[in-house]
């Protein structure tokens, strides 16, 4: 039952990611209402460019939402037919950070969330190379994607260290 309730909060906060970035203020929050122009003056942004810049984040945000719920059905699939037991240290390390602890699943929904909403930048770092719209999405994407990947690796060997502290110190 709990595997069912994580899948379920899995889709909601995927769908609620995207509703972020189709209506949400981001491009206000993160300063992309205005540019910088040659004459040294902010300006705001013509509205075609924002609605330009504002869809390819929003296709990448999608992309990277879809990314992350097919790896939590896969999880859950894969997991459920294994018969993982409810212990911490079964099933593999994408499993534990997916479907694992209170912990575990605060530090998935944090890097997912923090991601998406630094993901513009991704997207305008893009603008550098001179690529096509469907290759900047995805090289915005690819970013967020490896992003989420790295930080969750990070968790995960921050925590083995901890524990291994706590478990010496205890003896």
């Amino acid at each position: 039952m709990k595997r069912n309730a994580i899948l379920c909060c899995d889709i909601i906060v995927s769908l609620i990611v995207v509703e972020w970035s189709l209506l949400g203020p981001w491009d206000r929050l993160l300063g992309f209402d205005v540019y910088h122009s040659r004459g040294d003056v902010w300006l705001p942004t013509p509205p075609a460019a924002a609605a330009f810049f504002r869809g390819m984040v929003s296709i990448g945000t999608m992309v990277f939402a879809v990314f992350f719920l097919i790896a939590s059905v896969l999880i859950f699939f894969t997991g459920r037919s294994r018969s993982v037991s409810a212990d911490e240290k079964s099933g593999t390390v994408l499993e534990r950070m997916f479907y694992g602890d209170a912990r575990k699943l605060t530090v998935k929904y944090a890097v997912f969330l923090l991601i998406s909403l630094i993901s513009p930048f991704f997207y305008n770092w893009m603008w550098r190379f001179h690529v096509t719209r469907p290759m900047r999405i995805a090289g915005g994407c690819a970013m967020s994607i490896a992003g989420f990947i790295v930080i969750l690796a990070l968790a995960e060997s921050i925590a083995r260290v901890a524990s291994r502290r706590r478990t010496n110190s205890s003896l």
